[in-house]
């Protein structure tokens, strides 16, 4: 199991998410990059999926897309994006504290 941040999916179910892998970065580093700087558009939604299956499938190969968009909620889909943007080193590490939900965090300076 490859260390990450542990999830509550609503409906109970937890996944580690670790970090995307370089492959997995680079494959959809333009993605990433126009989500960051749209969080929240629907349009990403299927996007936002993708990276997060790719996360999740480090640890759990035989995970699908389909599993996860059933794990995800409209509510937490961005929240679940951004643990994997933690995770990664890309965004502030999100405390988990919540069921389903990311916690606030600070800001680097």
């Amino acid at each position: 199991m490859i260390a990450g941040v542990k999830h509550t999916f609503p409906g109970g179910r937890i996944l580690i998410l670790p970090p995307l892998s370089i492959a997995a970065l680079k494959l959809h580093k333009d993605d990433i990059k126009a989500m960051r700087e749209d969080i929240g558009n629907i349009d990403n939604f299927e996007k936002a999926v993708t990276i997060i299956t790719a996360s999740a499938k480090r640890n759990y190969p035989d995970i699908t897309e389909a599993e996860i968009e059933d794990l995800l909620d409209v509510k937490s889909v961005w929240a679940v994006f951004r643990i994997v943007m933690g995770s990664s080193g890309l965004e502030e590490t999100i405390d988990d504290s919540a069921q389903g939900e990311a916690a606030p965090v600070r800001k680097k300076k």
